[in-house]
């Protein structure tokens, strides 16, 4: 089964999806089945932008939504499952995460991306590392044994930016309004909070449905499932 995960790694949002997507894969019994492809969605654009709106507050803008108190309390419960209490009371300064993104794309085409990814995370979300600088990348990426030499040539230069920013179109096309975002077999796309318990429930379904066919039809019917459920709409 193809999953593809749209996400920043300055996104508390995305770090607390990932995890809870990678705790249901550990109790979904196809697993070895399973192949992520991490899409670049960049929330800061701007480097130089210093005003961050309150995340939480963003985020009930977004959803558009009244039930503050539901969807806070489900917030706080998903940080908490993951160990990341505090990411939305711990202010963080925006940073243009370009750089890293090129980078995870790079340590892709070295069977590596989901080390990058997750070391992306850790650093800054618990060792508070600045990815945005080339010196922080380049001692992130030698440290899950990456070559150095390539890392420069990479860093210090424009390679994969088309790559990234291909992917943030195709998530403006597929109207992704917040990450993570998933879609499965491209055909199930996946937005806001799940439990792994909602995870597995969907990769069963899915499982029974497909099998371990490789789906790519672009004309078919897309599910979206957000926590008000799931519905179709026709993806041209």
């Amino acid at each position: 089964m193809r999953v593809e995960m749209w996400i920043d790694p300055v996104c508390p949002y995305s770090y607390i999806g990932k995890r809870l997507f990678d705790q249901a894969l550990e109790g979904f019994s196809h697993q070895e089945h399973i192949h992520i492809t991490y899409k670049s969605y960049l929330l800061y654009e701007d480097a130089l932008r210093v005003q961050q709106p309150d995340i939480v507050d963003q985020l009930f803008v977004d959803w558009d939504c009244s039930n503050r108190e539901e969807r806070i309390q489900q917030l706080y419960t998903c940080a908490e499952i993951v160990g990341l209490k505090d990411a939305f009371s711990t202010a963080q300064e925006p940073i243009n995460t370009l750089n890293a993104h090129r980078l995870i794309k790079y340590a892709a085409q070295n069977n590596k991306e989901e080390q990058m990814v997750n070391r992306l995370l850790e650093a800054h979300f618990f060792e508070h590392q600045p990815i945005d600088r080339i010196d922080c990348l380049l001692d992130l990426g030698k440290e899950i044994g990456l070559l150095d030499i390539e890392l420069n040539d990479l860093l210090y230069s424009c390679k994969f930016t088309t790559d990234v920013r291909n992917d943030t179109e195709e998530a403006k096309e597929l109207g992704v309004e917040h990450i993570p975002f998933l879609i499965i077999n491209e055909t199930c796309g996946i937005q806001t909070f799940h439990t792994p318990e909602q995870f597995i429930y969907i990769l069963n379904s899915l499982w029974n449905e497909n099998g371990m066919k490789a789906t790519k039809q672009p004309n078919r019917q897309t599910t979206y499932c957000t926590a008000e459920g799931c519905h179709e709409i026709n993806h041209p």
